[in-house]
């Protein structure tokens, strides 16, 4: 069986963060893999270094050596070229589905994986063209107000997160990425539009997640005396919960594990409705004040 091919955006910033993380997944992972990095732009020749000793297998593959191409590629797509010049995680929309050329994973570089586990083999067991993480909320670069103006007639999938995705070729649609920047223009959170317009795509074709349980967050998967109330295969520690990592980690050494390498499940996606999206926005309010008072999240 050939590797199956892992991507990831690599900055200056987070080469730590990286070169921790990025080596849970090649140790965990029981499946044949191949980790390729993808530059931001703004790695240097120490970080290059750093993370290919820290990192098994890593290759790096420099912005400015595939610019070009991707470049080529966008001609005809003037908001996307327009997204790519100023926004860093336009990099993950654009460079690395057209770098990749076909099926493809990618993996944040602050997700943590804590047990072996297998599943991302390429074939009827991704359970979806385009298989993402069941986010803790809709995080999504339109407020609820958008939901009954200007965002009503874009279908995107509900609780999307694009930390670690896995995506078929024929998923990828610059197209409809287009079309969808142009929706998107005046809304408030643009940074975000990138996770957005993943969640297009999947609406518009078979997507599912991961097991909410198996690829988790902080945010659910930590009591309020922040230790683990299951063992997860991976926790995407994002924004505010990165203090937790060492935590985390030690608290995952207490537990028993199986045997066998734990099997990702898969689950079908649903897209997200204005009425789903009112509730979420209370709910969320909840959960990030309770994550605050516990320190989940500072």
């Amino acid at each position: 069986m050939p590797d199956i091919r892992i991507f990831s955006l690599l900055c200056h910033r987070d080469v730590e963060l990286a070169s921790r993380c990025l080596p849970s997944l090649v140790r965990h992972c029981r499946d044949p893999i191949e980790l390729l990095g993808i530059d931001d732009g703004s790695l240097t020749q120490e970080d290059a270094d750093h993370l290919l000793a820290a990192v098994p297998g890593l290759s790096i593959h420099r912005r400015c050596e595939i610019r070009e191409q991707i470049d080529a590629r966008l001609a005809d797509y003037p908001l996307c070229r327009k997204y790519r010049e100023w926004c860093p995680w336009a990099t993950k929309l654009f460079d690395i589905p057209l770098y990749a050329n076909g099926d493809f994973g990618f993996i944040d570089s602050d997700i943590l994986f804590l047990r072996d586990f297998r599943g991302l083999e390429n074939g009827p067991d991704w359970g979806g063209n385009i298989v993402s993480m069941h986010a803790y909320a809709n995080v999504y670069s339109f407020a609820l107000r958008d939901r009954f103006s200007r965002a009503p007639f874009v279908p995107l999938i509900a609780r999307f997160n694009s930390g670690f995705l896995l995506v078929r070729r024929h998923a990828y649609d610059l197209d409809l990425i287009e079309r969808f920047l142009h929706a998107a223009q005046g809304h408030p959170r643009q940074l975000l539009m990138e996770q957005t317009a993943w969640a297009v795509l999947a609406a518009h074709t078979q997507s599912a997640h991961f097991s909410k349980r198996q690829v988790t967050f902080p945010h659910t998967a930590l009591n309020s005396a922040r230790k683990l109330r299951w063992l997860p295969v991976a926790v995407h520690f994002v924004g505010g919960t990165r203090h937790l990592i060492t935590e985390v980690e030690a608290d995952a050494r207490h537990w028993d594990r199986e045997p066998e390498p734990a099997k990702l499940t898969i689950t079908r996606s649903v897209r997200l409705t204005a009425a789903a999206q009112l509730i979420d926005v209370c709910s969320h309010r909840l959960l990030v004040q309770k994550c605050r008072r516990t320190g989940v999240i500072v």
